[in-house]
């Protein structure tokens, strides 16, 4: 069975292509009107979108010597196949040159371009080319990896056509959309569909894309799309199309655009400082699954449960602590880590907010001072260990065994076996992950973790605090049922 990836809409081939592209909506309403649907809805959007959408074709010098072998591989590239990655990155005797094509929506009349960052990044040249067949040499603004946006500029010879932008915030799953693009090198392609679902957020793997809120379409994208808009029925820009999911390289009908209310607070920073600062906490933060919400007493599985403090950092500084559960951030009700991450990233440095959070089954409010944000396979030793109850065996820490897996101290029980499908298994515990506490209780040795285990009511779970490499989370662990 074909392996399922995540596929960025970038096309990247050798290949000389002049884009046809589309203007824009006049519309500048800021909420989304009820309006009936007529023959010509689609071909209206479509026609006062041309102008707006540009194709955008990149030139990268590549010397032999930088490549001999493949790349690493990345959800960013990696779908084209061997043959593509060989036929760029064999040895050669001279420099050559690789191209690639990706699409981009003019955002204001001073010719400023939205579009992906990896349709940009690391490139030598990029050339943009209008819907009348005029083409620039674009000037590189503003990027951030973390979101995969990017702000590049043309100096045109007579004022272009801005898109106006929506709200994404009030799209649903059902309303229609518009993708507009350059897929396969085919310019000017315009397909509808539907949003699929909002919000999602593990589409990317996080070390790749930090900041994920996509909105999920079934309007066909394709490799090329990247870059271009996603527009609601008043021809709105309400996303950027990014990636696709795809077991061919081709659309599935999955496909992927970052909305443009999570873009419009970064474009300032992008404008003037070519990157973007962006608030911080100074905590490690998880999703509540409904084991926890169980286990921790939690009303529901909504807010973001502290799984790490960072010491001295904003957060530490107001009086959180790990294993406090973020319900209410600055006045707005977290959903889930994901959404708190995104609304942190997006507060201003310096600015004193509220927080409430849960503590021990109570409400807890605090002030805190946000501050900046930083920029951004073990092998575990087997050994004779004690069988407990939960399916897993534990041992202690050894000062070999510290030094083995790099460890600060050998404070904690080290999991050296997990029995399949027992509780340990389900719940997601590994061999190699630590387990520093339960149940709040710390665990400094496999003596703590026997006395701390026989104080377990067989019938209800735990909570278990362990360290996984250089990360720490909360897991809930249940009793196997008798």
């Amino acid at each position: 069975m074909k392996k399922l990836v995540i596929i960025a809409c970038s096309l990247m081939f050798s290949i000389h292509v002049v884009q046809a592209v589309r203007d824009i909506s006049s519309k500048t309403q800021d909420t989304i009107e009820s309006e009936a649907l007529t023959s010509t809805t689609f071909r209206d959007i479509a026609g006062e979108a041309s102008n707006s959408v540009v194709n955008i074709s990149t030139t990268t010098v590549i010397k032999s010597r930088e490549y001999r072998g493949r790349r690493q591989p990345s959800p960013f590239d990696d779908f084209f196949g061997d043959d593509f990655f060989r036929h760029f990155f064999e040895p050669r005797t001279q420099p050559h040159k690789m191209q690639s094509l990706g699409s981009g929506v003019i955002i204001d009349v001073e010719g400023h371009i939205l579009t992906n960052n990896h349709v940009i990044s690391d490139v030598d040249q990029i050339t943009v080319t209008l819907l009348s067949g005029e083409t620039y040499d674009a000037q590189m603004i503003g990027t951030d990896a973390e979101t995969d946006i990017a702000l590049i500029k043309i100096d045109p010879k007579k004022p272009v056509k801005s898109i106006p932008m929506g709200n994404s915030e009030m799209m649903m799953a059902g309303d229609w959309v518009m993708a507009i693009g350059n897929p396969f090198g085919f310019g000017h392609t315009v397909t509808v569909g539907v949003i699929s679902a909002t919000r999602r957020s593990m589409v990317m793997p996080r070390d790749e894309l930090p900041y994920q809120d996509f909105i999920q379409t079934d309007a066909s994208i394709n490799p090329g799309n990247s870059g271009g808009p996603l527009l609601d029925i008043h021809g709105r820009l309400i996303g950027i199309n990014t990636v696709i999911a795809s077991r061919t390289g081709q659309s599935a009908g999955i496909g992927f655009a970052i909305p443009i209310n999570m873009i419009k607070p970064l474009l300032k920073d992008l404008k003037e400082k070519g990157s973007v600062t962006r608030g911080w906490m100074g905590v490690t933060i998880q999703s509540i699954t409904q084991d926890l919400s169980s286990v921790l007493n939690l009303e529901s599985t909504e807010g973001a449960l502290v799984a790490e403090i960072v010491e001295d950092g904003p957060a530490a500084k107001a009086g959180i602590l790990s294993g406090d559960v973020i319900v209410s951030f600055n006045g707005t009700p977290v959903r889930d880590s994901s959404h708190l991450s995104q609304i942190v990233a997006a507060t201003p440095v310096d600015e004193t907010i509220d927080v409430v959070l849960i503590r021990d089954g109570k409400k807890k409010a605090l002030k805190m001072t946000i501050g900046t944000r930083p920029g951004n396979a073990l092998q575990v030793a087997s050994g004779a260990g004690v069988s407990v109850d939960f399916g897993m065996t534990v041992q202690n820490i050894t000062d070999d065994i510290a030094i083995q897996l790099q460890l600060d101290s050998t404070v904690g029980v080290l999991i050296s076996e997990v029995e399949p499908g027992s509780p340990a298994d389900t719940a997601g515990l590994r061999r190699g992950d630590i387990i520093l506490e339960i149940n709040r209780q710390a665990v400094r040795d496999i003596t703590e973790y026997q006395h701390i285990l026989k104080e377990i009511d067989s019938s209800d779970g735990a909570v278990v605090y362990i360290q996984r490499a250089k990360s720490r989370i909360f897991v809930a662990l249940k009793p196997k049922a008798q």
